[in-house]
């Protein structure tokens, strides 16, 4: 079967049926096809090259990358055709009803619309069509593109220029950099991803990007995480502050935790163990004793670390009763983790030797405490 249908120069068609017809790529180059009915017939690549099809029936046809050029298309109608991408240089539309037609991509070159209906054709990124026929054609009720425009005939020209060169070298460095900037921080970047970094600049000593780092993770796990993560993430912090002799800075942070902790009982519980440990090892054991007086031990006790750390207070404290307390609940708590259950056995084990130890020493027969004064709680 030929790749064309030759219809050339044959006779003259008038007044045909071609409705609903297959006709894909058939040639009706100049074809006298007058009146003729192509209505929804399929038509794509077709040629109608110098053909008279005045006063024919296009509606709703596939007319897709078809040529007509120089033809005559007067007084026909065209609505709701598929013309994208066809070539339409020099083709007479006068009077021709193109309403709904889709004329994405087409050559238009030379074209005449005179009278021609075009009320919601679709000519954007049309090619041949001056800036005065696109605005005429807009303001008529078609579909055009006027960027375009803009942009071939003012930018075009001034991007060619040495000036204009440099400047689009600048735009897309800058543009580049704010890319790079952007989806580079912390905020783009994920939880694992922070952690590792995070913990590789802890080993390194880098101290102030250890630091930021906690903080956006713990902007993460606000979001993610929830509040028992996001504390923790700032006591890190914290831990690193004092480490580097931050003291008054990791105090003036646990303080705005225990402002943003609100009603939840846990987070305000571990933050003021965090804070009676620093007033212990600041030597302010007055105020470490007040601050133990308001935790409760049943809040942190499903806390490992937690109730590990207060116990360890606790013992430091000389409250011994107490700390015996918390290592009794740990081992009744954890008994189903036999690692944690050892090592809270073990610290129990290491407090009631140092107590045995103790309450020797300040027996009536040694004369009295030679350890130390215990410290008020």
């Amino acid at each position: 079967m030929p790749d064309r249908i030759p219809l050339r120069k044959r006779r003259k068609f008038e007044d045909v049926q071609f409705e609903g017809n297959d006709l894909w790529r058939a040639d009706f180059s100049d074809c006298d096809i007058q009146k003729a009915n192509f209505k929804s017939a399929i038509l794509d690549q077709a040629i109608f090259d110098r053909a008279d099809v005045q006063n024919a029936v296009f509606d709703e046809a596939k007319l897709f990358k078809s040529k007509a050029r120089y033809a005559l298309f007067g007084g026909s109608s065209l609505r709701k055709a598929n013309l994208q991408g066809a070539a339409l240089d020099g083709t007479d539309l006068s009077h021709a009803d193109l309403s709904g037609a889709d004329l994405k991509f087409a050559c238009l070159s030379g074209v005449r619309l005179d009278g021609a209906s075009v009320q919601k054709a679709d000519l954007r990124f049309s090619r041949g069509l001056t800036p005065l026929e696109k605005t005429e054609l807009h303001r008529r009720g078609a579909i055009v593109c006027l960027g375009g425009d803009f942009v071939r005939q003012k930018l075009r020209p001034l991007i060619r220029t040495i000036w204009g060169k440099i400047l689009c070298f600048l735009l897309g460095l800058a543009a580049g950099s704010c890319l790079y900037f952007f989806f580079s921080s912390d905020h783009f970047q994920s939880i694992p991803r922070l952690v590792e970094k995070r913990d590789l600049a802890k080993s390194q000593k880098q101290y102030e990007t250890a630091i930021r780092l906690d903080f956006a993770l713990s902007r993460k796990y606000k979001i993610w995480g929830g509040l028992d993560a996001s504390v923790r993430q700032v006591l890190d912090a914290v831990q690193i502050n004092k480490s580097i002799g931050r003291r008054p800075r990791a105090l003036q942070l646990m303080t705005s935790l225990l402002n943003k902790a609100g009603t939840d009982e846990l987070q305000v519980c571990k933050i003021k163990l965090e804070l009676a440990i620093f007033f212990k090892e600041e030597g302010q054991g007055e105020n470490a004793g007040k601050l133990l007086k308001e935790i409760r031990p049943d809040i942190l006790e499903n806390d490992y670390d937690a109730s590990l750390k207060l116990g360890g207070l606790y013992r430091e404290m000389k409250a011994y009763p107490e700390a015996e307390g918390v290592y009794r609940k740990m081992i009744e708590t954890f008994s189903d983790h036999p690692g944690r259950r050892a090592e809270a056995a073990a610290a129990l084990h290491a407090l009631q030797k140092e107590r045995e130890h103790e309450d020797f020493y300040r027996s009536p027969d040694r004369g009295g405490a030679v350890g130390g004064q215990k410290i008020p709680f």
